[in-house]
């Protein structure tokens, strides 16, 4: 995936699987610091790109490390690739979007939904080949109450 740039980028839904799955990475953030008081990723650290050059090697140490930079895709990532290239940074990917798309609601994944709509059926047609249907699962008794 890549931004509008060309430059390499994973989507929101991405960064959502990689924090979910403790995959180690670093999210710095390149927005002023407005707009990054007004809201921001938790877990990013907020680097302003004016000082992104000077701060990166202190905050992120290891040159391999996974970085994700947020930010505006229009104008902030073609300039914060370069100055991540200059200092040997070599595993940085953009969010797509920035912040604004973060903010979204995550769409579904169809692929989970499919395999939801799949399971739902495989149920009711075993249901059906044993004959039973929801309404006549017992569902409690007045003597035997349902805890």
């Amino acid at each position: 995936m890549q931004t509008q740039h060309g430059l390499p980028a994973i989507s929101c839904r991405e960064l959502r699987k990689i924090q979910e799955n403790g995959k180690e990475h670093v999210l710095i953030d390149v927005r002023d610091a407005a707009d990054y008081e007004a809201g921001h990723v938790e877990g990013s650290i907020h680097v302003p790109l004016r000082e992104l050059e000077g701060n990166i090697e202190s905050l992120v140490p290891h040159k391999d490390a996974y970085v994700i930079v947020i930010g505006e895709e229009r104008g902030l990532a073609p300039e914060t690739y370069e100055q991540l290239k200059a200092k040997g940074y070599s595993n940085a990917e953009f969010l797509l979007g920035g912040f604004d798309e973060w903010c979204k609601p995550a769409e579904p994944d169809i692929a989970d939904l499919k395999e939801d709509a799949e399971m739902e059926k495989e149920i009711a047609e075993d249901r059906a080949q044993h004959g039973e249907d929801l309404d006549d699962v017992e569902q409690g008794t007045q003597d035997e109450p349902l805890m």
